[in-house]
């Protein structure tokens, strides 16, 4: 990622600036109002107010319209689980 450039989930329950060389792993769970995010082994604040959205798409390296803030890095991982993940394990799979 470009230095000084922010990692943010997409509901906003975490933010951090990253510096050039440096390696970061993000991880968030969601489900109704019941949002939370781990950036690098630190829990981010936890919204607790929200409905879903109707999700059609993913955007992977660039912002929701798929048009701007394009990642100018490479995403080594991707990965899906269909369950609620808890605190602990957010922890533990944002960990460098």
């Amino acid at each position: 990622m470009r230095p000084n450039q922010h990692l943010c989930d997409t509901f906003g329950v975490g933010n951090k600036t990253v510096s050039a060389g440096e390696i970061v792993k993000g991880v968030f769970r969601y489900k109704a109002n019941d949002f939370r995010s781990a950036i690098t082994g630190t829990l981010q604040n936890q919204d607790s107010s929200g409905s879903l959205p109707t999700v059609d798409r993913l955007y992977l390296g660039s912002n929701w319209s798929g048009t701007g803030n394009f990642l100018n890095s490479h995403m080594q991982q991707f990965a899906y689980w269909n369950q609620i993940l808890p605190d602990w394990r957010l922890l533990e799979l944002s960990r460098v």
